[in-house]
Parts: structure tokens; sequence; C-alpha cells
């Protein structure tokens, strides 16, 4: 990964610590980036976190290397960038032309509240609702719902009732400086969510929590609600923080662009959910289980992770687009990832709701060609999942004999990179020599 050295011109907002001292200022930014254009959104998020506005010139991006930086000074910022990600220095004019002054560390105007942020997004965790497509309000009773079965993979998998999972602690990623870890935890809080009451938890999903994936129907289309519920319960709690951060009125200049970035984004998901989950429950009601299509691979290999999500197939494994996330107005096709146990093995679930089936089956079409060509059909789908499945455990016993770099390789494929929009590629190419996954047998039932 280059380290980029970026260059802007800039002037003091209302809010920065030292308008009153200076007039105008260079940024000069060191940033680890994937490309120019994620570098470059990072240094300008930083401009405006720390109360800074652009003036009317091109920023300069060039790559330094180790060892070509000028000065001391300079080198010191070059390995703090290379330790943290960013470094960034203001080199500025006083406003009186005469005034000077040694390095100043600019102390943020404002920041988030992060324990009052944590606390209020525990809380909103913790309150419970029932998403079973028969419960019109009036449930109680609510559970902690797995969305990955207990007694299932995330039991089999398990070392002593533990699994290694990413850790979505804000402290743990304070210390790693926003590197995501893994961290132990017991299966009992794992992939956990109050989206149920327990009557309508415990008969709607019982097909699948006391029986092995056979596949039949019911079961295809019960492992696809239950992702999807999920997602829909995940991001009502995410519409709901973000309105409450940005009320409060106490965030910088590029906390507020972030989080109005975040904003817009979950309104176009959240509204394309609820509008799946309608599908969804129209089906449920009328007991049209073969109303959901899908492609199952399954697998004698032993075990070691489990997952579940959704996702909207923006690329295919070949790099072509399918959707345009960024349409606001467009009604995005959506796709279902799980694992499930089955007899004498486990199974990788791809599904999908029919009124989603025009991109879904290009995605599963394109992933049909990666494996007649022999080209690494099992990474691609290892590759998928990595990128796709937040909501994800490991086996113990396999996480623990990975080499560094592999471990590293797969906990960068789970991050996202909030400054930099995902690749054509992402699919096409990665992670190649950590799974040995060898399909046994595919399942498929795609309507004409």
């Amino acid at each position: 990964m280059p380290m980029f050295l970026i260059k802007v011109e800039v002037k003091p907002t209302d809010r920065n610590s030292q308008l009153e001292f200076v007039d105008k200022a260079t940024a000069h930014c060191f940033v680890f980036g994937d490309s120019e254009a994620a570098a470059l959104n990072k240094a300008l998020f930083c401009v405006f976190r720390d109360e800074w506005e652009t003036m009317n010139s091109t920023p300069s991006i060039e790559i330094v290397e180790e060892g070509t930086v000028n000065s001391d000074f300079w080198q010191t910022q070059f390995a703090k960038a290379k330790q943290y990600s960013m470094a960034t220095v203001y080199v500025g004019q006083s406003r009186d032309g005469q005034t000077t002054t040694g390095p100043v560390r600019l102390v943020p105007t404002s920041a988030p509240d992060l324990n009052a942020f944590i606390k209020k997004q525990k809380k909103l965790a913790a309150k419970g609702r029932c998403l079973h497509f028969d419960s019109s309000g009036r449930c109680t009773d609510f559970v902690e719902a797995h969305s990955l079965q207990k007694n299932g993979l995330l039991r089999e998998i398990s070392r002593e009732s533990h699994v290694y999972v990413p850790s979505s602690s804000i402290g743990s990623l304070k210390k790693t400086h926003g590197k995501l870890v893994m961290q132990k935890r017991g299966i009992g809080s794992v992939s956990t969510f109050p989206g149920f009451c327990g009557p309508h938890d415990s008969s709607l999903f019982k097909p699948i929590d006391t029986m092995t994936l056979g596949p039949t129907d019911e079961q295809i289309a019960l492992y696809a609600y239950r992702a999807l519920c999920r997602e829909v319960f995940v991001k009502e709690n995410s519409s709901v923080l973000i309105a409450q951060q940005m009320a409060e009125g106490h965030l910088d200049r590029g906390s507020r662009m972030l989080f109005d970035g975040y904003r817009t984004g979950t309104a176009i998901a959240l509204r394309n959910l609820r509008r799946h989950k309608t599908h969804f429950d129209e089906s449920f009601q009328a007991g049209a289980y073969q109303d959901v299509e899908y492609t199952l691979f399954a697998f004698k290999q032993k075990p070691f992770l489990a997952f579940s999500a959704v996702f909207y197939p923006e690329f295919d494994f070949l790099g072509r687009r399918l959707q345009n996330l960024a349409d606001r107005d467009c009604e995005l096709d959506l796709l279902t990832v799980c694992s499930a146990a089955m007899e004498g093995g486990w199974g990788l679930l791809l599904s999908w709701h029919k009124t989603s089936s025009t991109f879904c089956r290009e995605f599963l079409g394109s992933l049909a060609r990666v494996f007649y060509a022999g080209r690494g059909g099992e990474v691609a789908l290892f590759r998928m999942v990595i990128a796709s499945c937040e909501n994800i455990a490991f086996a113990p016993d396999w996480w623990e004999t990975q080499s560094s770099n592999g471990q590293e390789r797969i906990c960068s494929a789970l991050s996202v990179d909030l400054f930099a929009p995902t690749g054509p590629d992402y699919l096409v190419a990665g992670l190649e020599g950590i799974c040995d996954w060898e399909v046994d047998r595919v399942y498929s039932r795609i309507k004409d």
C-alpha cells in the first residue's frame, strides 16, 4: 500500500482554535491508501475535522517513499503515518505577517462523547421488538435470538463454547488505531439480537433450529428471512443513533459530513430492506416458500466458520457492475448468504426472493463461469463471505493455526474503508492460499 503526501491550501473556520492567529495554511497530509482517491478523501476528512476549509486550489498529490522525505521533522511525520495510517501538519501564515511560533498541537474544538455514544448504542441494541410477519406490534417477551444457530455450526466450530469474532468494541479500535482485531467470545452471546418474541422465534424457526439443512423450501426461506430480519433490526438502530448524534450538534465539520453520508446511505439501505421484508412477509403469510430461489454449495469438510448476512450485489465475480448502490431512487436486488449444518457436512447457502432474481441470477451466473473455467470457485466463495459478512465467527482451532500474515489479510478484508468506494475487482482476486474448501455437491432451484 503506497504512502501519499497530499498538500491542500486551507483557511480556518470560525470554530478553529487558531482563527485569531492564522490567516491561511497548507495542510501536509501523509496518508496510507489503496488509491489516490481514497487517500484524498481521508485527507480532506481530517482537514474538515480539524475545522479548516479548503481554498480554491487543486490539491497536490504525490507518492513518497521512506528515506526520500527531507528533514527529521518530516521523517517523523512519515513514521507516524506508517504507524497510525495518517499524519497531518499545517504550515500556516500569521495574520500580522510577523508572528512566528514552533509546532502547536491542535486541540479538537468538539468531539463526540464516545461513552455517551456507546451507552446509546447498547440501549438501542437491547430494545426488543418482534419482526415476525404476523406480529402487528402486539408481541411482548422479546428474546435474544441467534442469527447464527447456537446449537448448529456455532457450537460445532467452537472450543469450550468459545469462538473468534471481529471485535465491535470502540475501545479496541482506538487501541489498534482503527485496525480490526479478533476477540474470543462465548457462543451464548455471539450474533444475538432481540428481534423476535419468544413464541414467534421458537415456532417460526423450529425447522432450522432443530434440524440440519435438507434442504427444504421452508428451510431455505427461513435462513434468508432470519438474516434479513437481523439486518433490518441493525439498520433501524443505526438510523436512530445517527439522527440522535446529529441532533446534538457537538460534531466537528468532518464528523458532520461523515454522519450525513451515513444517514443518506442508511436511509437508502433501510428503505430497500423494508421493501424486501414486505415481499418475504407476504410469501410467508401465503406459505409460498418456493418464492425464495437459491443455490446451495455442500461441503464434506469440517467447517471452520459460521456466518449470516445480506447484501446488494454491486459487482459480480468477473468485475462487472450489476447495481449502482449510490442511486437513491433505485430498487436494489438483495442476496442473502448463510452457513448451515448439513448431514455429513455443512452448506453455504445463497438465496433471494424471486423479486430480486434479475441481478442475483447474474451474480450466480458469473460465479458459475469462474467454476467452469477452473479459476478457483471455492476461493471466490470464501472471498465473498469475508467481504460481505460482518456477522461471522471463526473456529479457534482453525484461527490460531493461521499465520500472522493470513490473519492480517482476513482482518483487512473484513474491514470497511469509509473513504474508498468498493472496487469492481473485490470479488475477482484476494485471500488466495488460505481456504481449502472443496465443493462436494450443488443444489439449486431457480425458476424459469
